[in-house]
């Protein structure tokens, strides 16, 4: 007959596990944050002309990630920019920055673009793959910035199946999921522009991330209410002010139910 020790031991073992309080917040001074203003240098990203005038992406997402970074450091965060001036910077260099300052979390700021209609609003990604010729478009557009000498391309089919492999075992991915989430709520809320949801696609910034990590389209370059917005002293800190409570929102409530809860009513979009 066996002895009863080992299952009870086992028993108390998974009761303890089960009694284990929720694990507090990171303290706001190891919580750094890495904040990705999208393309620069010869990369303009989008670009809208009217006239004279040329509005980029690469220079509007650049001012609002300098504010957001200003108002994060006010609260006592760490927080490091991949750039903080119009310069080229590959986009693997730019999750290297992140993994190397052991952030918390990475946010690549970027906006939207397009030619024909009347779209507005912010939309925010986390990396996987789609079949959305929507979303493959918009990858296609915030891919430009790889290393050149990779030839601005993945090598192979076969290595980003791999991959996309890792990603679906990827540890980060529902915290990724939830950062998203929360920046899309903060950023329509607070702006009160229209929301696109919360959505999927191939972005290679993304993919070295040892973090949580997100990218957001604060909008779209061929929307006069979007450039307005981003562009002047309100709106920008209005949008900075956002990311700011998205922050807070994600570093107070990981570990804890709420996370949960907040992870449950997120809705992706498979397009």
């Amino acid at each position: 007959m066996s002895k009863p020790w080992p299952s009870l031991l086992l028993l108390l073992l998974v009761s303890a596990v089960g009694a284990a309080p929720a694990r507090a917040a990171t303290p706001i001074d190891d919580f750094t944050v890495v904040l990705d203003p999208g393309h620069g240098g010869s990369d303009f990203g989008a670009i809208h002309k009217e006239g004279k005038v040329t509005f980029s992406e690469k220079e509007a997402v650049l001012g609002l990630a300098k504010e957001a970074k200003r108002q994060l450091e006010k609260k006592g965060y760490p927080v490091l920019l991949t750039r903080d001036r119009d310069a080229d910077i590959a986009l693997n260099a730019r999750t290297a920055i992140a993994n190397r300052a052991r952030a918390k979390i990475f946010i690549s700021i970027h906006m939207n673009s397009l030619p024909r209609g009347q779209a507005e609003g912010i939309e925010t990604y986390l990396l996987n793959s789609t079949t959305d010729g929507t979303s493959k478009r918009l990858a296609e557009l915030e891919n430009k910035g790889l290393d050149p000498t990779q030839g601005n391309k993945l090598t192979s089919e076969t290595e980003v199946n791999l991959i996309l492999k890792d990603m679906v075992l990827d540890s980060n991915l529902s915290e990724s999921k939830r950062l998203a989430c929360v920046l899309q709520t903060h950023l329509t809320e607070l702006t009160k522009q229209k929301t696109r949801g919360v959505k999927q696609a191939m972005f290679v910034v993304l993919l070295g991330a040892d973090m949580p990590s997100t990218l957001v389209e604060a909008g779209f370059v061929t929307s006069e209410r979007d450039r307005k917005l981003i562009t002047s002293e309100h709106g920008v800190r209005a949008m900075a002010a956002a990311i700011v409570r998205a922050v807070e929102q994600f570093r107070n409530s990981s570990g804890k139910d709420s996370a949960r809860q907040e992870l449950g009513r997120c809705l992706v979009s498979d397009h």
